[in-house]
């Protein structure tokens, strides 16, 4: 039901009840093939691609999407350096290094890798 003032649709819109109704609602839209092809299609062409890589090379989507690489980093590296090493911060577990620029995953577990492929 319209409201004609805007404000009252928009605490309507907001209810917790309203909001799942229409999500349910948009999940089950865009789950529908003749959706799907539609939005394949659309963002196929070429102004399109062109607008999304734009848009991600601005500076705050940058800065965004460094910041969760980096906290989704931090938070692997601690679960895989805490079971080798028994340490909260990201540390290698053979030289003990911790500059987070350089660690990746092979690092902190090659030289457990490499033994126990050699127990094989």
């Amino acid at each position: 039901m319209p409201y004609k003032d805007k404000e009252k649709a928009k605490e309507t819109r907001s209810k917790p009840e309203n909001k799942a109704r229409h999500n349910a609602y948009l999940k089950e839209y865009n789950s529908r093939p003749k959706v799907i092809a539609r939005k394949k299609v659309y963002s196929s062409r070429p102004e399109i691609k062109v607008k999304k890589k734009e848009d991600n090379l601005k500076p705050e989507v940058k800065a965004r999407t460094k910041e969760i690489t980096n906290t989704l980093k931090i938070k692997v590296f601690s679960h895989y350096s805490k079971t080798i090493s028994n340490s909260d911060i990201p540390i290698c577990a053979c030289c003990g290094y911790t500059d987070l620029r350089l660690l990746s995953m092979d690092h902190i577990e090659s030289r457990q890798k490499i033994h126990l492929e050699d127990k094989k």
